[in-house]
């Protein structure tokens, strides 16, 4: 654990954040090693550099603005507030830069996790899928009977090593309720919990809900900018209806919650690697297992 002596006796290494949060908690442990100013008195600084480099007053920023660089949960940071505000706790010109470096990796890896495909379809089943007949069955089974209306939402987690088929077995199994007429609305999105590629990341849910309501026909004006609300709006805007959402290639439990609706009478399929313990889910669902490998 780190001692309040060792948090006063170091700078805190912007490098060794690696999302937002993390970012923002060594931030934190900035403003205590800079001697704990207030928020007003950060303010004052960075107003006062500001002035001094002839910006405009509506480039002068406020107390609150200033407070919300600290916030942990945020989605996205103001950059250029951040390194006024690291400048004004350690003016270090070596320090300021190495923030620089550190929220440029920060912004690149969420712009990677915000950019992710949503459908409104599900992709083509690819040929020569074959077998797993018992396994289709008692997938059909649990999601054709979801119980009466009012029900509980019904969530079936497909799990399997990489490479088994775990994302072609959810989409054979959606066509086939495609087909027999169980749901009249479908929504997919391959979550890339196990990408190859470096450069895509794990999706962001934040991103993934702004995605499915534009398709779900929210205006853009009007979709939630907080990730509770919009996971609400999103379970609000699918009541009603017999949806089937497909949440392929997951990477956490994380990552999968804000996507689960509670809307009665919707099916979620989460194909996923397996887990040592089950996840704990939100809301009146009941969730169900399949192992297509």
């Amino acid at each position: 654990m780190t001692t309040s002596a060792e948090i006063l006796a170091a700078r805190p290494d912007p490098g060794q954040a690696r999302c937002l949060d993390d970012a923002i908690e060594r931030l934190r442990l900035l403003k205590v090693w800079a001697g704990d100013p207030s928020y007003r008195a950060i303010k004052d600084r960075v107003n006062g550099a500001r002035t001094a480099a002839g910006r405009p007053a509506n480039e002068l920023t406020h107390k609150a603005t200033v407070a919300s660089c600290f916030r942990p949960g945020r989605r996205r940071l103001d950059t250029d507030l951040v390194l006024a505000v690291v400048e004004a706790l350690e003016p270090d010109a070596g320090y300021v830069e190495r923030w620089r470096q550190a929220l440029r990796v920060i912004g690149a890896e969420i712009e990677a996790a915000s950019q992710v495909r949503v459908q409104d379809a599900l992709p083509d089943v690819l040929p020569g899928f074959i077998g797993r007949t018992t396994e289709l069955d008692k997938l059909r089974a649990v999601l054709r009977h979801p119980g009466p209306a009012g029900a509980a939402a019904v969530i079936s987690a497909i799990e399997g090593m990489a490479g088994v088929g775990k994302s072609q077995f959810a989409i054979h199994a959606g066509h086939q309720l495609v087909r027999e007429g169980v749901v009249d609305r479908v929504l997919f999105v391959n979550l890339r919990g196990f990408h190859p590629d470096p450069a895509q990341p794990p999706a962001d849910p934040y991103a993934v809900l702004e995605g499915f309501l534009r398709l779900l026909g929210v205006p853009a004006h009007r979709i939630p900018h907080d990730l509770t609300a919009r996971s609400a709006a999103f379970s609000d805007r699918l009541a009603g209806t017999r949806a089937l959402i497909v949440l392929a290639n997951a990477a956490t439990a994380e990552q999968v919650r804000p996507l689960l609706p509670a809307a009665p009478g919707c099916l979620t399929l989460v194909t996923k690697p397996p887990q040592p313990r089950r996840p704990a889910a939100d809301g009146p669902v009941h969730p169900q297992r399949v192992h297509p490998g």
